[in-house]
């Protein structure tokens, strides 16, 4: 009766493994930022901020307020007023620690994510490897929208600090 036991536990184990391997894929599957679909607004709980996808960029408006566009070929531009952002079919709420990547044609992406400084920001920058030291990137609130560039240790420094209306 024994042997049974343990030859039975003994045949279990590649069914244990496969689950416990299948488990970690699916949880790094979910840790990951998904892809921002064309027609999808990004709206960032808590805040007027909405960001589209718009030709392999990124554009994020405050209702009333600023526009900040990011750009594959490392473009970061704030405008004030500038119209409203395409109509979209979807939306994807974005909470703290939330966010999205958009896919440029030219192999670069970029990376928009969710913190919290009191009130809910939302970062976005270019994420590509080779480009790490000239990446650039943006910041908005309801508050303020920042320009942004990393050096090539990472390092993060604040170019260009705009308050919203």
């Amino acid at each position: 009766m024994r042997g049974s036991r343990i030859g039975f536990a003994v045949s279990c184990l590649p069914l244990f493994a496969a689950g416990a391997a299948l488990a970690v894929v699916s949880g790094a599957r979910a840790a990951e930022a998904p892809t921002l679909r064309p027609g999808t607004a990004a709206i960032v709980a808590g805040t007027h901020v909405r960001c589209v996808e718009a030709m392999s960029s990124v554009l994020c408006r405050k209702l009333g307020g600023l526009t900040a566009t990011i750009a594959e070929r490392g473009a970061v531009r704030v405008t004030r007023g500038s119209g409203t952002l395409p109509a979209t079919k979807h939306r994807l709420v974005l909470h703290r620690d939330d966010g999205f990547v958009i896919t440029g044609t030219r192999g670069m992406s970029t990376y928009c994510h969710v913190y919290v400084a009191g009130k809910p920001v939302i970062s976005c920058a270019l994420d590509y490897p080779t480009l790490s030291h000239a990446s650039v990137g943006f910041d908005m609130s309801d508050a303020f929208a920042v320009v942004v560039r990393y050096d090539e240790a990472g390092g993060r420094h604040e170019l260009r600090t705009i308050k919203q209306p």
